[in-house]
């Protein structure tokens, strides 16, 4: 069951509030939360760490597929054509992206823990976006998931109807442009904030800032979130479901955000003001796409046939 047009005002009223508390507070909380709840030893940090940004490349990956299949049915031979070659380039790049993050983090964990050093123990390179090594194995790994990805996902579009196929390639395009738009903000705002991480102020307390003093470009990214505006994108899976599907990948999307959110906390990347911002605001973009979104559907067929 959809909510009515009052719940989500009532539910976005909420968020907003809730967004206005954490943030005020954090301007005296940020530096002591960090400082007592910090642990390089947490596995759980170290985990979310490693697979928290997966939902941003395997939205793209999915559209992709999506793109892909609807070239198999395009009459036009010159745009099924264009159709496939582009979906095929999409599911391959955000693929191998998620591979080499995820390895990157990986190994640097497996290094830290043969070194004797805490499982989590920070890398500025990798938590500023930089990338490990690469290897046969991992073209394998990479190779063997976009397999796998491509037949579970061409096996589940095999079966919607030509109506339902049109119609999630819109939504894959929507999908798609809310991940690009979530991470130029996200990116931008890094840039323009130039703020220090947790684990950059612990023992250099001078170097911290509150989240409304703007530093700059300096290199330094803490705020916002990263992993956490990535991680909340996983509340767009649930757009390509329907039914009570819908509202179950949605609160799940929800439910990973948060866990991913915490766990930057916790593991000394990000500060609770990088978090909350980067939630809301992915959240607004999320929100905002989707309005956006149910307007083309609405205007494509009528509200009777979705």
């Amino acid at each position: 069951m959809k909510m009515t047009k009052r719940q989500q005002h009532w539910l976005l009223l909420g968020a907003s509030l809730i967004m206005v508390v954490l943030m005020l507070s954090s301007l005296w909380l940020d530096l002591p939360l960090s400082q007592a709840v910090v642990n390089y030893q947490s596995y759980w940090g170290t985990v979310g760490q490693t697979i928290g940004s997966a939902p941003l490349y395997l939205v793209l990956a999915i559209s992709g597929e999506i793109m892909l299949a609807v070239g198999l049915h395009e009459s036009r031979r010159w745009l099924g054509l264009l159709e496939l070659v582009g979906g095929l380039g999409l599911v391959s790049w955000q693929v191998k992206e998620l591979v080499n993050e995820t390895s990157s983090y990986g190994l640097r964990a497996l290094a830290n823990v043969r070194s004797g050093l805490p499982v989590g123990a920070p890398s500025q390179a990798l938590n500023d976006g930089g990338r490990g090594t690469t290897s046969w194995e991992l073209n394998l790994s990479w190779v063997l998931i976009v397999l796998l990805i491509t037949l579970l996902t061409q096996w589940w579009l095999a079966h919607q109807s030509q109506a339902r196929l049109h119609q999630l390639f819109w939504i894959a395009i929507f999908a798609s442009l809310t991940v690009l738009l979530a991470l130029a903000v996200n990116v931008g705002l890094k840039t323009i904030w130039g703020r220090y991480r947790p684990y950059e102020v612990f023992g250099h307390l001078q170097q911290f800032t509150r989240w409304d003093h703007i530093n700059g470009p300096n290199g330094h990214r803490s705020f916002p979130s990263g992993h956490t505006m990535a991680a909340t994108l996983a509340v767009v899976f649930s757009w390509f479901v329907t039914g009570k599907g819908h509202r179950w990948v949605w609160g799940l999307g929800v439910l990973y955000s948060v866990g991913i959110g915490i766990s930057r906390i916790a593991i000394g990347a990000h500060f609770l003001s990088d978090v909350t911002a980067s939630f809301f605001l992915t959240a607004v973009i999320i929100d905002g796409m989707w309005n956006c979104l149910e307007w083309q559907l609405n205007r494509i067929q009528p509200p009777s046939g979705r």
